[in-house]
């Protein structure tokens, strides 16, 4: 019966300890302020989980055909290298604003 009673407690002081935090403003969300390396690495986790899971049923389309390659390109060029940036391409205003900073998709090992 204490123990139900103990892990209860536990409980309700751990989601009130968080509740508090959150409602004082005690953890800092902003883009300007690095986060400390438990909470960059619990975010990398969940970002990249959120991948896994989210991209599973994703079929890869064949990347053989010139004009799905140029489709692909047309779309990164308006969607996506003001952040990820295109080949050759220096930083943008829009990049340098962001943390953490994007990867630069051009030089990421495996691509041609």
């Amino acid at each position: 019966m204490y123990l139900i009673r103990d892990i209860l407690l536990i409980f309700i002081l751990a989601v009130g300890g968080a509740a508090a935090l959150v409602y004082f403003g005690a953890f800092d969300v902003s883009a300007d302020v690095p986060h400390s390396p438990v909470v960059y690495k619990l975010l990398e986790s969940v970002r990249q989980r959120s991948i896994e899971v989210h991209s599973a049923d994703i079929v890869v389309p064949p990347l053989d055909d010139e004009k799905r390659v140029a489709e692909g390109a047309e779309h990164y060029d308006a969607m996506c290298a003001g952040c990820h940036l295109a080949p050759g391409a220096s930083e943008t205003e829009l990049r340098r604003g962001l943390y953490p900073q994007p990867p630069k998709l051009a030089e990421v090992r495996g691509l041609p």
